[in-house]
């Protein structure tokens, strides 16, 4: 569905996409071909600039949805992949014990929480704030320093805002906080496939207290993030899923809306239109006397997951949206967190909370039979899944 609202020198347009439908990845291409034939229509109908030639749209291979399910991999594949199903097992008995704590509503709440968002309305809650493209060079210059990317810093700052919110706010703050990731599980042979769903999530748990120090909670993720896009560990929650759906009404009861499933959901989806052949100036999409200023980005939320936060980086600016439950929550409240959240990645973008130097590269996982602990299964299933590959 799509709203546009016409104002004296600008207009803006809202686009909301079903999940069903797609995930974020497809629909930026969505974005991406609506721009591209608003800009052919324009080079149309315009007589200073029919001398033009039309930009093609995105080639697409529909035929490609066919085995959207199977993400590249073949039954020999699937059989290679075995030894990781341990360390699936081990994440997925740590995600149904442990509990995580959900966004703390403030007690004196400025102003009372709005009615929930009326999906045939306009515009959902939320609030948004744009970094600079100074600050957007120092952050990613800080992640090379490191040996990290830009999105486990974000990750690590999440995990540390909610953490200090809820000791604010919550009278039982000692729950773990779990982050929801979700995980592109496209590859390069998917580049023209239409837009569509092949997307995984993750988690990212940590309890409250057991890193005191930001650069090992950093570390700890680091090494999470690198084994997870290592060896593709997102398949394993899809797989879950598909396990399942094949039982009646399993789905269901794992869906409850009275468990708080993530605290916060973290979705980056980096440059996306930065990618697309489209005039520009000053780093922005220009089509005739229109300039695309901004764009954001709101990932969906769920019963008691109360924040879900969208990044999307456009003309080389950073801008992170937070949608957020309104029957709960208000928009003071966003804003509050939203700010402290922000003011933490900015010192983390000058340096302030990485003093001491982390490993230029990413650590490997060590060799199964130096474990005498039970992350032995763990540490057997990288290893096997290392040689199988």
């Amino acid at each position: 569905r799509v709203w546009v609202r016409e104002e004296a020198r600008q207009a803006s347009a809202l686009l909301e996409f079903h999940h069903v439908c797609c995930d974020g990845v497809a629909a930026m291409q969505f974005v991406e071909d609506l721009l591209t034939a608003y800009a052919n229509e324009y080079s149309t109908e315009s007589i200073t600039e029919k001398s033009e030639p039309s930009r093609p749209m995105r080639p697409l291979a529909p035929e490609q949805l066919r085995d959207r399910a199977r993400f590249g991999l073949s039954l020999a594949g699937h059989l290679l992949r075995a030894p990781l199903a341990i360390f699936a097992a081990v994440g997925l008995s740590e995600f149904f014990v442990h509990r995580p704590s959900p966004i703390a509503v403030p007690k004196d709440q400025s102003n009372q929480p709005a009615a929930p968002h009326d999906p045939s309305k306009e515009a959902p809650a939320s609030v948004s704030y744009r970094f600079s493209r100074a600050k957007v060079e120092e952050l990613r210059g800080l992640a090379h320093r490191l040996g990290v990317t830009v999105n486990d810093l974000l990750v690590r700052d999440l995990l540390s805002s909610i953490e200090a919110w809820n000791g604010r706010h919550a009278a039982d703050s000692e729950k773990c906080v779990r982050v929801s990731v979700p995980v592109n599980l496209r590859l390069k042979s998917d580049e023209q496939l239409p837009a569509t769903n092949v997307v995984s999530m993750v988690f990212v748990d940590r309890k409250p207290g057991r890193y005191r120090k930001p650069l090992r909670l950093l570390r700890s993720i680091r090494r999470d993030t690198w084994i997870i896009k290592r060896f593709r560990m997102g398949l394993a929650f899809n797989s879950v899923l598909s396990l399942l759906s094949r039982f009646q009404g399993a789905l269901a009861r794992l869906l409850v809306t009275d468990r708080c499933m993530a605290s916060a959901v973290l979705s980056n989806l980096g440059p996306q239109l930065d990618k697309a052949p489209l005039p520009r100036r000053q780093g922005r999409i220009v089509i005739g006397p229109a300039t695309l200023d901004d764009i954001e980005f709101l990932p969906p939320i769920r019963p008691l997951t109360r924040m879900a936060l969208g990044v999307i980086t456009y003309g080389g600016e950073l801008t992170v949206s937070l949608q957020y439950d309104a029957s709960c929550l208000s928009n003071d409240s966003a804003q509050s967190f939203l700010a402290d959240y922000t003011s933490m990645v900015a010192s983390t973008a000058i340096g302030v909370r990485d003093l001491s130097p982390a490993p230029a590269r990413a650590p490997r996982p060590a060799p199964a039979w130096r474990f005498r602990s039970p992350a032995a299964a763990r540490g057997t299933a990288v290893a096997l899944s290392a040689i199988a590959e």
